[in-house]
């Protein structure tokens, strides 16, 4: 029960902030792509800082299977690095192919879900626009909800 809970809650967070530029459907861009493949080489190369500036938010719920972890800051994430990108999810990351990515109004999913990324207004610097951040990392996933 509190597994389900903390799934709505963070698909929730997920729907409320993944904004999508268009209103043609759920495709994947050669930008989501793109953005993936940056992804998938920080987490395989151990790009904490690269990481640390791309979540979308702190403090930064991560969902583990001995709880939930709420990184406070850029520090903290370094810190916990490798508990967070584990063997386990450093191969799920390894096996996905930017061309099997499924995105949904949650965003684009990473394995079974166990890390979602999308595109959110930011303001960065007096600049505001789109960027690609991370939205959520769980282990066990956040499955895509069934239509």
């Amino acid at each position: 029960m509190k597994k389900k809970i903390i799934t709505i809650a963070l698909l929730m967070v997920c729907s409320v902030f993944s904004i999508a530029r268009d209103d043609d459907g759920f495709e994947v861009t050669s930008s989501d792509k793109a953005y993936f493949t940056q992804l998938q080489h920080a987490i395989l190369t151990d790009d904490e800082k690269w990481i640390s500036k791309e979540l979308s938010w702190y403090p930064f719920p991560v969902i583990l299977p001995s709880g939930i972890l709420r990184i406070k800051n850029e520090q903290e994430l370094k810190t916990l690095f490798d508990k967070i990108f584990s063997p386990k999810i450093k191969k799920i990351v390894r096996n996905q192919s930017p061309d099997s990515l499924s995105e949904s109004e949650n965003g684009l999913m990473v394995g079974d879900g166990e890390i979602w990324f999308g595109e959110l207004w930011v303001t960065n610097n007096g600049k505001a626009g789109f960027e690609y951040r991370i939205t959520a990392i769980a282990d066990p996933p956040i499955p895509m909800e069934d239509k």
